[in-house]
């Protein structure tokens, strides 16, 4: 079976714990993330984290997200969060300066958080061009031409080239709308593109109705054949189309096109797809919903992805007679190592009885207890506080904190793990419990700015609490702190044992952190 190594290990280069001094406070003028009402939410309601990667290394932080009427922001770390309806499709579109747009579907599952990492592209080149005379932009050889006069717009504007290598992985990563066609079939890809135009104001440019611009694609051993089908990613639904031809591409010398409009365009062919079913499961074989699965070809530039039901397990299209790499991920763990498939050789649809399955399910972390915090532009920096028993052999003391500066560990003792430490605004903040133990743990927020600078009572903060029976609940800051108290005890949550047999009871109490931070002892 396969094991998992917990996201707090497996990019601890990329939330690397600090001392206890914070680091210097920078501005932040990302919009607030929507949240919900106090009180317990629909029961049809669940939550979506992320985080947002550089296909090219490290991670983007200070991105836009939108889904429906919502937006937030990444954290300086690059996770977010926020809660939907589950039961149905919704469409991330991310926006991040100096990257590609991209969009992502998810599909929450009712009462747990679903867990889902979206890769940007960076731009390869960025260049002002003259609106009415036009002009051309290139890196890596691809190049893009626009006519004079083929862009709506006059004066001076900035265009922006991108271009993914099919062959890098990481990059492949990258690749919007999960290689699905708006005909359902699956794509698999040469390579893609994308071009974005801004005016001196920031908005979007497109071309004019009737103009064209001119795409060249240098020689590339992938595109085998002369002509090669052409697709733009439709931003609206997350699907690509098919729209004109690449030629030439026999040639010796490169392919071109003529493109209507400028989006990501992509040189693709339909692959002859058949079906898989991957199930995932916990250490004590409970079947694990919302586990986000992905299949990435070994020997084909395609990958595909499902999200398990309650049954744990999930139905992924994959190439039929090819090797893929099958993950699971939550907000908790990643399996590693991937398992290896080798796909059958019989044309076959999700849902028919004939599917592969994968011999052994795959062993993936589920967080039993989370809590996300998120706040107003002001104070530019909370905290949040999580203790509780550690009676593990590697505990170094009856009671563990994890805070800013001892994040913890999900695979290790005190298996508590604060994802990042936010010191400019909005969050969130994310706290994860991987193994239960016998004992009260607390959770709290604490106004490290001062009150004096900022009041906890105005700083519009807001905790999403999932707990281990499923429930997700929902508490803003107490309205009143008439002792003018830096610190919010949100709840405790006590445990019987490993089982999670647990209770959780609201607090929503202002102390002094010296006081509070442990419940009935002081805080460190």
């Amino acid at each position: 079976m396969q094991r998992a190594v917990l996201l707090g290990v497996t990019f601890a280069f990329l939330l690397a714990c600090g001392g206890d001094d914070k680091k210097e406070e920078k501005p932040n003028t990302s919009p607030p993330p929507g949240g919900s009402t106090p009180g317990d939410p629909p029961p049809q309601n669940g939550v979506v984290f992320g985080r947002l990667k550089n296909a090219k290394g490290g991670v983007v932080s200070n991105a836009q997200i939108s889904v429906g009427s919502t937006t937030l922001s990444t954290n300086e770390s690059g996770f977010f969060s926020v809660e939907l309806a589950a039961g149905q499709e919704h469409l991330l579109q991310v926006k991040a300066d100096g990257f590609a747009r991209t969009s992502q579907r998810v599909q929450p599952q009712v009462g747990i958080s679903s867990f889902v990492e979206i890769s940007l592209l960076p731009f390869g080149a960025t260049k002002p061009l003259n609106a009415v005379a036009g002009g051309s932009i290139d890196t890596a050889g691809t190049k893009v031409s626009f006519p004079a006069g083929a862009l709506d717009a006059t004066g001076e504007v900035t265009a922006h080239l991108a271009q993914l290598n099919a062959d890098e992985r990481a990059q492949l990563a990258a690749f919007p709308g999960g290689f699905r066609t708006s005909d359902g079939e699956l794509l698999e890809s040469f390579g893609a593109l994308a071009i974005e135009v801004y005016d001196a104001e920031g908005a979007s440019v497109n071309l004019k109705s009737g103009a064209t611009a001119e795409v060249f694609i240098p020689p590339s051993d992938n595109l085998g054949e002369d002509n090669v089908p052409l697709w733009f990613y439709d931003e609206n639904t997350g699907l690509w189309q098919r729209e004109g031809t690449l030629t030439g591409c026999q040639s010796g010398n490169g392919c071109t096109a003529n493109i209507p409009h400028l989006s990501w365009w992509n040189a693709d062919e339909v692959m002859t797809t058949t079906c898989l079913i991957v199930c995932a499961e916990d250490d004590n074989g409970t079947p694990l919903p919302g586990v986000s699965f992905e299949a990435s070809g070994v020997d084909y530039r395609g990958i595909s992805t499902a999200v398990s039901g309650t049954d744990g397990c999930a139905c992924l299209a994959v190439r039929v007679n090819s090797k893929v790499r099958i993950v699971g991920v939550t907000s908790g763990g990643v399996t590693d190592p991937p398992v290896e498939v080798d796909t059958g050789d019989i044309p076959l649809s999700c849902g028919s009885t004939a599917c592969q399955r994968l011999s052994v399910p795959l062993k993936v972390a589920a967080p039993k207890f989370q809590a996300i915090l998120t706040w107003g532009e002001k104070p530019s920096d909370l905290d949040s506080h999580f203790t509780g028993p550690c009676p593990h052999a590697d505990c170094s003391s009856e009671r563990f904190h994890v805070y800013y500066s001892s994040r913890g560990s999900l695979s290790s003792a005190p298996f508590a793990y604060l994802d990042t430490d936010d010191i400019s605004s909005y969050g969130p903040e994310i706290t994860s419990l991987a193994i239960c133990a016998a004992g009260t743990y607390r959770y709290s927020v604490h106004n490290y700015s001062g009150e004096s600078s900022w009041p906890l009572v105005n700083s519009e903060a807001k905790v999403l609490v999932l707990l281990p029976n499923g429930n997700i609940l929902n508490y803003s800051v107490p309205p009143a702190n008439p002792e003018g108290h830096d610190l919010w005890i949100v709840g405790e949550l006590t445990c019987a044992g490993a089982s999670c047999q647990c209770s959780w009871a609201p607090l929503n109490i202002f102390m002094s952190r010296s006081e509070g931070v442990h419940p009935g002892a002081p805080g460190p």
